[in-house]
């Protein structure tokens, strides 16, 4: 999908996909461990959710109206988000299990 595919999709759906409760919880358990940031950065770009807002977050003033160009890569998100953004970002993120009511939602 190009990049302005992906933007006119982002802006007709404005809501995060939640990210699966296994990833998130994990990520939690593995922050500020200095020796395992390699691991937080494995786990949350393994989950299209928590790729999704990583990506939100660090273009919301990204693109055509500014001289910065967007971000495609969610390692550079993170990078540029740094540490203390990027992990409140994923303690605070919801999570499937507790926000899809319907169980067939998850599988998707």
């Amino acid at each position: 999908m190009s990049v302005e595919k992906a933007q006119h999709w982002l802006q007709n759906h404005p809501q995060l996909i939640p990210a699966l409760a296994v990833n998130q919880h994990e990520i939690v358990r593995l922050l500020g461990s200095q020796q395992h940031a390699h691991k937080v950065v494995q786990i949350a770009i393994s989950d299209p959710g928590l790729c999704l807002a990583l990506l939100i977050k660090v273009n919301s003033k990204r693109g055509s109206r500014s001289s910065r160009d967007i971000v495609e890569s969610p390692q550079a998100a993170i990078a540029l988000l740094g540490e203390r953004v990027s992990h409140t970002l994923f303690k605070d993120f919801p999570v499937a299990e507790k926000t899809l009511e319907n169980p067939d939602q998850s599988l998707l």
